[in-house]
């Protein structure tokens, strides 16, 4: 029994017909979400927080300066003590 052509073509092609919409849609879904996707996220990021530098004051140095001098004056008058053991 010979098989028509034609009527095995009318038969298909409603079916790849359907199933072409079905592909063009998930196209276009992709590609909706893509574009969704490109976009920077600038909300999601929280805002750094700057640090505060603390600022020393003159009057701050000066002591520091003085108290850095007496203790290696006295590292220097100690001489070649070692104060821990080996």
């Amino acid at each position: 029994m010979p098989i028509d052509r034609k009527r095995l073509l009318e038969l298909a092609l409603p079916r790849l017909e359907a199933e072409r919409e079905r592909i063009e849609k998930e196209i276009g879904q992709i590609q909706a979400e893509l574009k969704g996707l490109s976009k920077p996220a600038k909300q999601a990021r929280p805002e750094k927080k700057k640090k505060s530098s603390r600022k020393v004051t003159a009057k701050q140095k000066k002591a520091t300066s003085e108290r850095m001098k007496k203790y290696w004056a006295k590292r220097k008058k100690a001489g070649g003590q070692k104060k821990g053991k080996k």
